[in-house]
C-alpha cells in the first residue's frame, strides 16, 4: 500500500490466534486535541506499539455511516454501581515494592483501582464502531495516557467511539491476576452493547484493544467461555 507502513499485530478472534498487519499512513500524526484533553499528554504514535492484541470487531471495522453528532465531553460510568462481585486481595510487600520501582503514582500512571470505570470518548463523526481500550501495566498499574487516553483520541479521529477501561489493579497477588480485569472487560462490553442505540453504535461492532497486560486481558476475554458475572 503506497504511502502506508505495516505494523505487525497478534489477534484473537472467536478463540483463534491469528497474525495480522495493520496499515497506518507514513506521515500520520494525531490531530490536535482541545484544551480539555491536553493536560499531561503527548501525541500517541501507533508505531511505538509493535504488538497489540485485538479482539473481534476491531479487525473488521466497516464503513457504515451514521449521521454525525457533536463530540461530547468524555462520560465516565462505574462498571459495578453496587460494588464489584469479588473483593481484591491485600497488596503484598513484594507487589508494593515492585509498583514503586516503576515510579510514582500519578493521574497518567494509575494504581489501586478498586472501583473500576469506563470513560466514553465520542468522535465528532461516529461511524457506529466502538472499541474498549485496556491499558497495560503488568497488572500492577495502568499506563493511562500513552496506552489509554491518547489511544482513545486517535480512535476518535477514525470515527470510532472509544471506551477507556480502568480495570481493577493491582491483581498480582490474586490466584489468577487476569480474572478480575477480565470480569471488568466483559462488563464493559455488555454496557456498551446495552447503550448502543443511545450512543449511536452498532452492537455487533464492539471491539476490545489491549496493550501489554491489557493485551493479555483481551486474549483471556476472547477465549473465556465461563459463566458471565
Amino acid at each position: 500500500m503506497r504511502g502506508f507502513r505495516a505494523r505487525p499485530a497478534s489477534a484473537t478472534v472467536e478463540g483463534l490466534a491469528l497474525d495480522h498487519r495493520i496499515f497506518v499512513p507514513k506521515n500520520w500524526k494525531l490531530a490536535k486535541t482541545d484544551a480539555r484533553r491536553q493536560s499531561g499528554r503527548s501525541q500517541f504514535n501507533p508505531s511505538s506499539f509493535p504488538a497489540v492484541k485485538i479482539a473481534p470487531a476491531l479487525l473488521a471495522l466497516s464503513c457504515g455511516f451514521i449521521a454525525p453528532l457533536p463530540a461530547a465531553e468524555p462520560l465516565t460510568l462505574k462498571l459495578w454501581p453496587d460494588g464489584p462481585p469479588t473483593a481484591m486481595a491485600p497488596k503484598s510487600d513484594a507487589t508494593i515494592k515492585q509498583i514503586q520501582s516503576y515510579g510514582p503514582i500519578t493521574p497518567t500512571h494509575v494504581s489501586d483501582v478498586t472501583d473500576p470505570t469506563i470513560t466514553i470518548f465520542r468522535p465528532e463523526k461516529p461511524n457506529g464502531a466502538s472499541v474498549v481500550v485496556a491499558p497495560g501495566g503488568g497488572y500492577m498499574f495502568l499506563s493511562y495516557a500513552s496506552e489509554g487516553t491518547q489511544v482513545c483520541e486517535w480512535l476518535n479521529t477514525l470515527g470510532v467511539t472509544a471506551v477507556l477501561l480502568k480495570y481493577r489493579t493491582p491483581t498480582r497477588d490474586e490466584k489468577e491476576p487476569f480474572t478480575m480485569p477480565v470480569q471488568d472487560a466483559q462488563r464493559a462490553l455488555g454496557i456498551v452493547r446495552h447503550h448502543a442505540a443511545e450512543w449511536s453504535l452498532d452492537p455487533k461492532r464492539v471491539g476490545l484493544l489491549g496493550f501489554s497486560a491489557g493485551g493479555n486481558l483481551a486474549g483471556d476475554a476472547a477465549w473465556d467461555r465461563g459463566e458471565r458475572t
